[in-house]
C-alpha cells in the first residue's frame, strides 16, 4: 500500500473486509448465525492512526464484513504494542460471537460421515488464510506484488480482493 498510495484506501477496505470475515466465517463454518463482531487492532506505534484515509477504510471494511453476515460491531481494541509490533505496522485480528439455534445445527468432525452432503463455493480472491503461501509466491515474482497478471491486474492487487462473507449464502 505505500508503493501505490492512490489505491491505499481500497486496499485497506479489503484488509478491513478479510480480517473481519475470517472470524465471522469461522462461525458460519460451524452452523452459528453470527451476531456480533469486535476488532482488535495492536500497533507498533502511532503512526498508522494518523492517516485518517487507512483507519476511515479499514474501519468501513470491518462495518462491510459485519453488515454483509447480519452482525453488529459490538466493540473493539486498538492498543499500542512498541516492542512486540514493528513500528509502521500493525497486526489486525478479531472475535466473533454466533448463535447456534437449534443445537442440531453444530457442525463438527464428529457429524461427518458417508452420505453426507458437501457445498463448495466458488470466489474471486483468495481466502486470507492462504497468505503464507501467497507472501512465498509474491517473493518468487519477478516484481513482487507488483507482477502484472494476464487480467492486467498486478498480483498483489488479485490477492487483495476481500473474502467474500459467506453468512448470506449459509
Amino acid at each position: 500500500a505505500r508503493e501505490d498510495p492512490a489505491n491505499r484506501g481500497r486496499y485497506f477496505l479489503g484488509i478491513g473486509q478479510d480480517t473481519a470475515n475470517m472470524s465471522l466465517n469461522d462461525l458460519v463454518g460451524v452452523g452459528a448465525q453470527p451476531f456480533s463482531y469486535s476488532p482488535i487492532i495492536s500497533l507498533g506505534d502511532n503512526e498508522m492512526i494518523k492517516d485518517s484515509m487507512v483507519v476511515d477504510a479499514l474501519l468501513q471494511g470491518y462495518l462491510q464484513a459485519a453488515n454483509d453476515a447480519r452482525a453488529v460491531i459490538a466493540g473493539g481494541e486498538t492498543g499500542t504494542v512498541m516492542g512486540v509490533v514493528q513500528p509502521g505496522q500493525a497486526d489486525l485480528a478479531g472475535g466473533s460471537v454466533g448463535l447456534i439455534a437449534p443445537k442440531e445445527r453444530l457442525c463438527h468432525a464428529g457429524r461427518v460421515e458417508a452420505g453426507l452432503v458437501l457445498f463448495g463455493l466458488a470466489t474471486h480472491s483468495p481466502h486470507a488464510n492462504g497468505f503464507t503461501a501467497i507472501r512465498k509466491i509474491g517473493e518468487s515474482l519477478p516484481r513482487g506484488y507488483f507482477t502484472e497478471m494476464p487480467s492486467g491486474q498486478t498480483f498483489g492487487e488479485a490477492v487483495l480482493a476481500p473474502t467474500p462473507s459467506y453468512s448470506p449464502i449459509v
